[in-house]
C-alpha cells in the first residue's frame, strides 16, 4: 500500500483523527508505517513568496538572506515537467519549501499541467488557506482530474490571537472563512477529496479534536483530518521563540542508511534542483542537498548521478548533509 492508498483509507475512520495526536501513535506511524510507504515523490515550487512569516519556518530568514524570491515562470516549469516525463513518479507535490502556492498566479495552468499527465495518480499541497477566496475556490472546482487532489491546511490555533503569534499576520477570519468554505463545498458536491486541517500551537496551549471542527469545518464534512502538532524542527537554530517547543534530534546511531526522503526530487521557483521536500532541506548557507539547476546545461541523467553521490557517500563514508543530522524525519531506506 502506498501513501496515498493509506490516506484515503484513513478517510473511513473518523476516530483516526483523535489518535493520531497522542504523540505515541505519531511515533508509531512515522517509525514503522513511513518506513513502508516513501515511495519516492516531486515536488515543484510554484512560488517561494510566502504571505506568511511563520515563526517555525525558515522563510523569514531565507528572506533576509538576500535570496531571490519568485514565482516559477514557464521555462523553468515546462523544464520540471520535461524531467518528470522522463524518470516518471506516480505522486507530485507542489507543497513549497518556503512559500504560498495560491501566490502563483498561473497556478491553476500548472496544477492541469500536471493533472494531465496519465502517470501521476496523487497531487498534494499545504496552503495556509488565506488565499483560498471565491475565485481561487472556482478554479479549484474547474480543473480536470481534480480526484487526484488532496490538500493541507496549515492554520495557527482557533482564534485571532495564537493564530497571529504563529503565523505573523492577521489573517485568521479569511483563513476560518475560506476553510469552511472550500470544505462546504465538498460536502454540497458529494466529493471525497482528502482535506488536512494541520493545526500549530504554542507549548502552553490545548486544543481539543471537538473545537478545532466547530473552528474549521462547521459543515461537518467526512473527509477532512484534524492534526495537532506542538513541537517543531529546530532548523539549524532559526526557531527560538520562546512560545514553541523544538522536537529533539534523532540519535545518530539510527542514522546507519541514507533517508528515504533523499528519493524525492524538488524543482525550486528558481530552477534550482534540491532533494527532499521539506522545508529543513534548504537553510540559509547551506547548499548541501542542491543537486543541480534546471537553467545549466546538465541532462536529467548528470542530476540524478549526483544524487546518487550524496546517499552514496552517506551510506559508505557516514558523510551526512548538514540539514539531515538534525531532521526529525528520518526513515531508513
Amino acid at each position: 500500500m502506498n501513501r496515498a492508498s493509506l490516506r484515503k483509507l484513513f478517510s473511513h475512520f473518523p476516530l483516526l483523527d483523535e489518535l493520531y495526536n497522542l504523540s505515541f501513535i505519531k511515533n508509531i506511524y512515522q517509525r514503522f508505517f513511513l518506513s513502508n510507504l516513501t515511495e519516492p515523490q516531486y515536488y515543484i515550487e510554484l512560488s517561494n513568496v510566502c504571505n506568511a512569516e511563520c515563526v517555525f519556518c525558515s522563510y523569514p530568514a531565507i528572506r533576509k538572506s538576500g535570496k531571490k524570491l519568485s514565482n516559477i515562470n514557464d521555462e523553468i516549469f515546462d523544464r520540471s515537467i520535461e524531467f518528470i516525463k522522463q524518470h516518471k513518479r506516480q505522486t507530485v507535490s507542489l507543497t513549497p519549501t518556503t512559500g504560498e502556492v495560491f501566490i502563483d498566479p498561473q497556478w491553476q495552468k500548472h496544477l492541469q499541467t500536471i493533472l494531465d499527465l496519465d502517470f501521476v495518480e496523487y497531487v498534494h499541497f499545504y496552503t495556509n488557506a488565506a488565499l483560498l477566496n471565491g475565485q481561487n475556490r472556482k478554479k479549484l472546482f474547474q480543473l480536470r482530474g481534480f480526484e487526484k487532489v488532496s490538500m493541507s491546511f496549515s492554520t495557527g490555533g482557533i482564534d485571532k490571537i495564537t493564530y497571529r503569534l504563529l503565523f505573523g499576520k492577521d489573517l485568521f477570519h479569511e483563513v476560518k472563512s475560506n476553510i469552511n468554505a472550500f470544505l462546504s463545498e465538498l460536502h454540497h458536491r458529494g466529493l471525497k477529496i482528502r482535506v488536512s486541517v494541520d493545526i500549530k500551537l504554542p507549548k502552553d496551549q490545548i486544543c481539543s479534536i471537538a473545537d478545532a471542527k466547530r473552528t474549521y469545518n462547521q459543515c461537518g464534512y467526512k473527509y477532512a483530518f484534524i492534526k495537532t502538532r506542538k513541537a517543531f524542527d529546530n532548523l539549524s537554530g532559526l526557531i527560538a521563540h520562546s512560545s514553541l517547543d523544538v522536537i529533539k534530534p534523532i540519535s545518530s546511531r539510527r542514522h546507519q542508511r541514507p533517508c528515504a526522503y533523499l528519493n524525492d526530487i524538488r524543482f525550486a521557483a528558481n530552477g534550482e534542483v534540491w532533494l527532499c521536500g521539506c522545508v529543513i532541506s534548504e537553510l540559509p548557507g547551506n547548499e548541501d542537498l542542491k543537486i543541480g539547476h534546471l537553467n545549466d546545461l546538465q541532462t536529467s541523467q548528470e542530476i540524478l548521478e549526483r544524487q546518487k553521490d550524496i546517499s552514496g557517500r552517506w551510506s559508505h563514508d557516514r558523510i551526512i548533509p548538514h540539514n539531515c543530522q538534525e531532521c526529525t524525519w528520518y526513515v531508513a531506506r
